[in-house]
């Protein structure tokens, strides 16, 4: 029995050594973030091919587009006219008010009027940004206590996939993020709070849902900065998923009598030229899966009400929140895979069940792919993001695998058949040029396999052999190069033949830095400081390189894979645009606007404050009143009453 056993085992020591071998390259592959842009690809996908979902009732956005603006006249808007939306909206008695619009500064006229109604209206959430370059709240809502964080956490290519809720300041203090104030003030009528499951953990339950942070690993991320309390952001969609209407509406009394009664109201700017947008999962505003122009940003207060709206929904109607699998469960998820793309493969080499072609082709790679990402979305839908390119990965790899495998064997053959030919003559010739040509043919059935798969990655691949010879390049490559292998290329020639130059100048790139050269000194390489030029076509570019090494431990390639990131530097550049939006509406304000310390030391002071104290420029106030209790107040006990109220 013994003997059978390890005969039956023999038989399938090919798929027992290789399934494992595959699934393990793939889980380090994944542990190292390489599949983690690709996994962030397919969990965007989904949200665009999930059923659209109804529009939440609880929730009405007051909208700011840019006929607004027309309207109105002026950006921002005057704290008169806030006064006056807000008045109307507190009329009609919503559960809550989201003002998504800073208000660190009186905005005149009216700010007097428009300070009056903060008092008056306790159910009233202003905003505060907490992270990075601070905005301070309206002084009269910190006062009352009634601010949330308007912080927005954005993954590497720039895109909101998950959701603050809430963050230590750097005075030790708990803040709230606008979603989250929002959604427990309604859940508070409804008689439900937080309850602590697993105060070490930071485990808790509201209502019908159980909360659980994220801490920087699960689902597709690798040492993702988990600072604050996060969740995975389980949108509800776009606007159209939203009771919306415009602020002119409001102020002209357009809308229904009862439209936010006993509703959460969320107030922001929509309008494009404002720069409150955001990249999320959806493309378009109609939900469609892919789209042939740019993608579709995601005005902020929109992001807010969906994180509003995901708390509501999971804890009054159990919605699911999105969770992933423990990595035991995900390796073991990979394995599966790596073990049906070996047996499925081994069992069409041998043909000794399944021999007819229409068999093999039904039981092979692209309907094994189709019941993973099958898979894969139905358990989306239910709430588990789990993963798809790594396991993909390991089918095809361990199938090509396979095929190697087999054609070492067939190697083996060979030389098994030379031994025995030397014994004759006759047909020697013809025979070993036989045996070469399926050697020959396995190997280039193998290569032409993994191209396909290289194929279908949508980064680009490159590889070049030890000389630094171009070997192979996929079809992206060719796309985002403009060519494909340039075989007489030598390694010297790599940036001048592909066109690599230095990001933001016309100096071709150093070759001895570009990633894929320094694969080849067994570096593992990542390089984001390059460009593609293709005729006036500039293409900035993130790149990684890794050597790849035969039997005796020599590098015998180098591979690259590289990356288009201009949204990456949109985004990047829209933040700076944002930023220095806000240096100039500083320094060119005609009232004086200043910062301080709270001991009364100047911070920052705009031209217009120091004119108004009669000094030259803003640097000479700040030198000269180093003070300001002292040389600013009548009495000085008005500076210390001040910074007592501010605290």
């Amino acid at each position: 029995m013994w003997r059978n056993l390890k005969q039956r085992i023999g038989k399938w020591r090919e798929v027992l050594i290789t399934a494992p071998s595959v699934a393990g390259l793939a889980i380090a592959a994944s542990s190292m973030g390489l599949f983690q842009t690709l996994e962030w690809a397919s969990h965007d996908l989904f949200f665009r091919l999930r059923p659209r979902e109804p529009v939440d009732p609880r929730i009405v956005i007051v909208t700011i587009d840019e006929s607004d603006l027309t309207q109105i006249g002026r950006w921002p808007i005057s704290d008169a006219v806030l006064a006056k939306l807000l008045e109307k909206l507190n009329a009609q008695q919503p559960r809550a008010i989201g003002l998504d619009l800073y208000r660190d500064i009186p905005v005149e006229p009216g700010h007097q009027e428009l300070v009056k109604v903060f008092k008056s209206t306790p159910n009233l959430i202003g905003v505060e940004k907490v992270v990075g370059n601070t905005v301070a709240p309206s002084p009269t809502l910190k006062q009352l206590g009634q601010v949330a964080m308007a912080d927005l956490v954005l993954d590497a290519d720039g895109k909101v996939r998950r959701g603050l809720l809430t963050i230590q300041s750097q005075k030790g203090q708990t803040r709230e993020s606008l979603g989250v104030k929002l959604a427990l003030m309604y859940l508070k009528n409804q008689g439900l709070s937080l309850q602590v499951i697993n105060a070490a953990k930071k485990h808790y339950r509201l209502g019908k849902a159980v909360f659980m942070p994220f801490t920087g690993n699960e689902g597709a991320y690798v040492n993702a900065d988990a600072g604050g309390y996060q969740i995975f952001l389980n949108f509800r969609g776009t606007q159209k998923n939203f009771h919306t209407v415009s602020i002119t509406d409001v102020l002209e009394n357009r809308i229904p009598p009862n439209l936010v009664r006993d509703r959460l109201v969320l107030i922001g700017s929509t309008a494009q030229s404002l720069n409150d947008h955001f990249f999320t999962p959806y493309i378009t505003e109609n939900f469609a899966p892919w789209s042939f122009t740019s993608p579709k940003r995601m005005a902020g207060v929109v992001i807010h009400a969906n994180l509003t709206s995901q708390i509501l929904s999971a804890a009054l109607e159990g919605r699911p929140l999105i969770k992933s699998w423990p990595e035991p469960v995900e390796w073991l998820w990979i394995l599966s895979w790596s073990f049906v793309g070996a047996t499925v493969r081994w069992l069409w080499l041998k043909g000794n069940a399944w021999k007819t072609r229409w068999t093999a082709i039904g039981l092979w790679i692209v309907p094994a792919g189709g019941i993973l990402f099958t898979s894969s979305y139905l358990a989306f839908l239910a709430g588990w993001w789990i993963p798809v390119v790594s396991p993909l990965f390991a089918l095809a790899g361990s199938a090509i695998a396979i095929a190697g495998y087999h054609r070492l064997e067939l190697q083996r053959d060979k030389t098994d058949l030379e031994i025995l030919l030397e014994m004759t003559t006759q047909h020697h010739d013809a025979i070993e040029v036989e045996l070469h040509n399926q050697a020959q043919e396995a190997v280039k059935a193998s290569e032409r396999k993994l191209a396909q798969f290289l194929d279908a990655v949508p980064v680009g691949v490159i590889v070049i052999d030890a000389t630094g010879k171009p070997y192979f390049t996929n079809q992206k490559a060719q796309e985002l190069l403009g060519k494909g292998v340039v075989s007489s290329a030598t390694i010297l020639e790599l940036a001048e033949v592909y066109q690599y130059y230095v990001a933001g100048t016309d100096q071709i790139y150093p070759v001895e830095n570009l990633a894929i050269v320094r694969a080849l000194r067994g570096e593992h390489a990542t390089v984001d400081d390059l460009e593609i030029h293709q005729g006036d076509k500039i293409i900035p570019i993130e790149a990684w390189g890794t050597p790849i090494y035969d039997e005796s431990g020599n590098i015998t390639y180098a591979i690259a894979a590289f990356k288009d990131i201009t949204e990456r530097k949109r985004a990047q550049d829209a933040l700076r645009q944002a930023e220095e939006k806000y240096r100039s509406i500083f320094e060119n304000a005609l009232e004086g606007i200043f910062q301080t310390t709270p001991d009364g030391r100047y911070i920052n002071a705009n031209p217009a404050l120091a004119q108004l104290y009669g000094y030259n420029s803003p640097q000479e106030l700040m030198e000269t009143l180093s003070e300001i209790e002292h040389h600013l107040y009548v009495n000085p006990n008005r500076r210390h009453t001040f910074v007592e109220l501010m605290e």
